[in-house]
């Protein structure tokens, strides 16, 4: 059985572990060994996941068979005066955008 779900604090270990899967698969060929276990260590420990949250970010998994196999991260963006997104139906004059910000998927379900 397939899902979707919102994460919580408890899914902040399964996206960790899910990030280290995947970007060491999907980034070798593009950045130095160093720089992904860089960027692993600065945006992926539980703690940097935790602030994330804290800032605004919002997570969600897709699990098959109760198995974390993906994930994105988003949050609002602000919309400036210029952008032209429609208003909310619930308020015509408030307008509102959602921005992926990470959109990961393990490997052994990619394809």
């Amino acid at each position: 059985m397939n899902s979707i779900r919102i994460a919580g604090p408890a899914d902040l270990l399964s996206i960790h572990q899910l990030a280290h899967q995947i970007w060491r698969v999907a980034y070798r060929d593009i950045l130095p060994h160093a720089q992904i276990e860089k960027m692993l260590a600065e945006f992926y420990t539980r703690e940097a996941l935790a602030a994330q949250i804290a800032s605004g970010h919002h997570f969600a998994l897709w699990e098959a068979d109760s198995v974390p196999q993906a994930f994105v991260s988003f949050r609002g963006k602000k919309v400036g005066s210029r952008e032209k997104i429609s208003p909310s139906p619930s308020n015509p004059a408030e307008k509102k955008i959602m921005r992926v910000e990470k959109l990961y998927v393990s490997p052994r379900t990619q394809g």
